[in-house]
């Protein structure tokens, strides 16, 4: 390819449209939002924070937490196009119309951009290898009603359970389309296998209203943008089926440009590696993102309330009184939750891989709408038993004072809620066997 061809002028609408998408590209990718920052630097060092970073999006207006508003974040789309083509408007005028052609400045925007999306895949594909992005379900979960989940609360769950690989195989696919765009002669490769899956998770966080369409959709932008590139080339080559000529143009870059970017490929597959070791050690000695800290040695398990006194009154059992509790469920970690006649005012917080104080880890809660959640507290008490104090988990309200005792599988719980009012409770735990928690005796066939 001659030097003559590979600087022949643009059109007018050429050199617009770049200058515009150019600077759009840049305000949604450039990290520059005090916020982000100032979250970060009040959390501790974890793998989640580096996650927070490197799937950053830009928030003039901050986009709602809540499932059901999922669209708000597209207002920052309109603001960065509104900034871009004022943007462009001082561009012309500053240029004066000197410039002809930006092929340099479209080569490293392009690399940017496969800089920017390999680091938010990657670090997606690395938790959804491992089951952090969607767990198993708790044990309240197995005692909830179908119809008491979100949308995307059932599409976790059911995820999460089966065992056909699919989560692990997007997260690898993930994975595998950020390291092909560190490299130039694969990057077209990797942005159309990104297209690909992103499709899938777009279409995923919409049917199932996830929350994160705004963000997924900024991610599949990005990879079509890169793609958008060799696309004529692939056109022409698959299906045309002419002789197609490679990229004509090639950055001229000195030999310690060239050191930089193998060190900079070099420290990328760094961070990568460190990120899985934080991941997975996180996975491996915690039981994100439920909470870390562990409930009471051997309760976790489902109990009838077989007895229920409130203010010295016995209430039978039902399922209309509004103050006696039907059962309740102890997870293995701080957290009980419980069955009732009061309606649950859900929570539609949408799901994130974000650090949270241990008392505000309320991963079980969000999404379930049919038992009321409680983290708990406890410390030894007379004749081997244990105090306890139940807060309200998201709002972190202390609801009960309660001193319990065990007997083999019999829990005696007495104390007072935050009204004062007594409250003395016998728990009776079945004995059950979950199937999802046994697995498969064998495979099954099909045919």
């Amino acid at each position: 390819m001659s030097h003559s061809t590979l600087n022949k002028p643009w059109r007018k609408g050429e050199l617009f449209t770049f200058r515009v998408v150019f600077i759009f590209l840049l305000v949604l990718s450039v990290p520059f939002d005090r916020l982000l920052f100032v979250s970060i630097k009040n959390a501790p060092f974890s793998f989640e924070t580096v996650f927070q970073l490197f799937t950053y999006r830009t928030s003039f207006i901050p986009e709602s937490q809540s499932v059901s508003q999922p669209f708000t974040g597209y207002w920052n789309w309109l603001i960065a196009l509104i900034v871009a083509l004022v943007g462009t408007i001082i561009w012309y005028v500053l240029d004066k119309g000197k410039a002809k052609e930006y092929n340099r400045l479209y080569y490293f925007l392009r690399v940017f951009i496969r800089v920017r999306l390999a680091l938010a895949v990657v670090t997606t594909g690395i938790i959804k290898l491992l089951p952090l992005q969607l767990p198993k379900p708790s044990l309240s979960d197995y005692h909830t009603e179908y119809g008491d989940f979100l949308s995307w609360k059932i599409y976790y769950l059911s995820t999460s359970v089966t065992f056909a690989g699919y989560v692990p195989a997007i997260g690898l696919l993930e994975l595998l389309g950020g390291i092909l765009l560190l490299f130039r002669k694969t990057a077209a490769i990797g942005s159309g296998l990104l297209i690909a899956v992103l499709s899938n998770v777009v279409i995923s966080n919409f049917v199932f209203d996830i929350g994160e369409q705004v963000y997924s959709s900024f991610l599949l932008l990005l990879a079509i943008f890169i793609f958008s590139y060799d696309f004529p080339r692939f056109y022409s080559l698959l299906f045309l089926r002419v002789q197609t000529r490679p990229d004509p143009f090639w950055a001229n870059t000195s030999s310690e440009r060239a050191t930089l970017k193998k060190v900079l490929r070099g420290v990328f597959v760094v961070v990568f590696v460190f990120f899985g070791i934080g991941a997975y050690r996180s996975y491996s000695s915690s039981q994100l993102p439920y909470s870390p800290e562990a409930g009471i040695k051997d309760t976790r398990g489902y109990y009838d309330v077989q007895s229920f006194v409130y203010n010295k009154d016995t209430l039978p059992y039902s399922l209309v009184d509004p103050v006696r509790w039907q059962n309740v469920v102890f997870e293995s970690w701080n957290t009980i939750s419980v069955r009732d006649n009061v309606p649950v005012i859900i929570d539609s917080t949408r799901p994130q891989l974000l650090w949270h104080p241990d008392s505000l880890k309320n991963f079980d809660k969000i999404g379930n709408a049919g038992r009321h959640f409680y983290r708990y507290t406890y410390s030894p008490a007379a004749d081997n038993g244990y105090r306890l104090q139940l807060f309200e988990k998201s709002t972190n309200i202390k609801k009960y004072d309660l001193d319990i005792q065990i007997a083999d599988s019999i829990i005696y719980a007495r104390g007072a809620d935050n009204k004062g009012d007594s409250l003395y409770v016998q728990l009776v735990r079945y004995s059950k066997k979950y199937l999802l928690d046994a697995g498969r005796r064998k495979p099954i066939k099909i045919y």
